[in-house]
């Protein structure tokens, strides 16, 4: 039976921990039909976990390490000694993490440098790696290329046919989408909270990261322009921001910038005084507290730059609402044409994002329309069928993204 050992932010509440959580319970599965012998090595960068119960008493169980909760893998003397031996066996890795960290420590036969799990060692040890694709623009990030050099590479696993399409060239290239349960449990309390807020309104809602990539200026703005006279209209957000990266409180930060999307808006010489209303979430919520955003909300609608996948569109559709998305994306490979509403969208160059994964030169991301923006959200907001619509979406998406296919692209691939 063949060793996989699994490394991921397997107790992250981010996106990136939502989509290793979700390739986990497929390999678990693989590994109840004992067809593979399943391990997890959790790389995280979030102290304290808040994923649900049920999922931590998964990671522990197949964890080969007795912590948890530590930062980039600074682990005991006691749980190194425990990956050491496990890099003894005869293992292949699922790696699911930025894919710059295979290169992480490429000259060190150290377990630990600078207090981080060395990823790089591991997967040199191993007989073959398969990278776990999440990306955003046309063009593989330099750092990319060069780490896959370091390490076996088995294949390059994407969860969508517009990141395989980018990545091909590097060799065998295949794409295992993110299974969708199709569960709708939520938390009860956290969705009066929202109804009580938001009353009978019309509500948009939308779910990310607070950063550029997401194109919150361009929702944000969209958004006023379209409804600033409709007191009866709510867009709930729910996002977050490390407060390393603002330097100021989370929350000032946000209302900031919200606040200076809407000072850009002039009319013949003046602003404006939206009637419309902003529900700021951005507390750490659990999976079941984030359907309920789901739940309470008419319509989901991003302007994001770019998606490998898109869970949180996922998500909403499980929920039966419809989307308004950009027209390009790997969100594409589950959403039914007919009943969501797709932003005109064009790749244009990326421009005032600077790190080590992007260039200007090189990488186009994705813009979306902001006169299209306002157009869809709102024919969605007249629509009269988004019952239906809803529905028709979540029956073609289960057509996508069974679990039961899920694990036989995993089983197709890793044995």
């Amino acid at each position: 039976m063949k060793n996989i050992l699994l490394i991921g932010q397997l107790t992250d509440v981010s996106g990136y921990g939502n989509a290793v959580r979700n390739y986990m319970h497929n390999l678990v599965s693989l590994h109840r039909q004992k067809k593979i012998s399943l391990s997890l090595l959790n790389f995280s960068f979030e102290k304290h976990s808040k994923i649900l119960p049920e999922e931590k008493k998964i990671i522990k169980e197949f964890s080969i390490t007795n912590e948890l909760d530590v930062l980039r893998g600074n682990y005991n003397e006691q749980d190194i000694q425990k990956i050491k031996d496990y890099t003894k066996k005869n293992y292949e890795v699922v790696f699911f993490l930025l894919n710059d960290w295979l290169a992480y420590s490429t000259n060190s036969d150290s377990l630990k440098v600078n207090s981080i799990l060395n990823n790089n060692y591991i997967c040199r040890k191993s007989s073959r790696v398969h990278p776990c694709v999440v990306w955003e623009t046309d063009s593989v990030p330099d750092v990319w290329a060069k780490a896959y050099e370091t390490v076996n590479v088995g294949n390059l696993i994407c969860a969508c046919e517009w990141n395989r399409k980018t990545f091909n060239h590097f060799g065998k290239t295949v794409v295992i989408p993110y299974s969708n349960s199709f569960e709708n449990e939520y938390d009860e309390v956290y969705y009066d909270k929202i109804k009580n807020t938001v009353g009978d309104s019309f509500v948009f809602s939308s779910v990310f990261q607070w950063d550029k990539r997401k194109g919150i200026d361009k929702l944000i703005t969209s958004y006023y322009l379209e409804f600033h006279n409709n007191p009866n209209v709510y867009l709930v957000l729910k996002t977050y921001i490390g407060k390393t990266m603002t330097g100021a409180n989370e929350t000032q930060h946000i209302v900031g910038k919200i606040k200076e999307y809407i000072s850009n808006i002039m009319h013949y010489g003046k602003g404006i005084e939206p009637k419309c209303k902003i529900l700021v979430l951005n507390d750490i919520l659990n999976k079941k507290q984030i359907n309920s955003i789901y739940k309470a909300s008419n319509a989901y609608v991003t302007c994001t730059r770019g998606e490998g996948f898109g869970l949180p569109i996922s998500e909403a559709i499980n929920f039966e609402k419809p989307v308004i998305v950009p027209s390009i994306g790997g969100h594409l490979d589950f959403i039914e044409e007919n009943n969501n509403f797709f932003i005109d969208s064009a790749m244009e160059p990326v421009i005032g994002y600077g790190n080590m994964f992007w260039s200007s030169i090189d990488t186009n991301w994705v813009e979306v329309s902001i006169n299209s923006t306002r157009k869809k959200m709102r024919e969605c907001f007249e629509s009269k069928d988004l019952i239906e619509r809803g529905v028709a979406s979540r029956e073609f998406m289960r057509s996508c993204l069974s679990a039961e296919k899920c694990i036989k692209l995993f089983e197709e691939v890793l044995l």
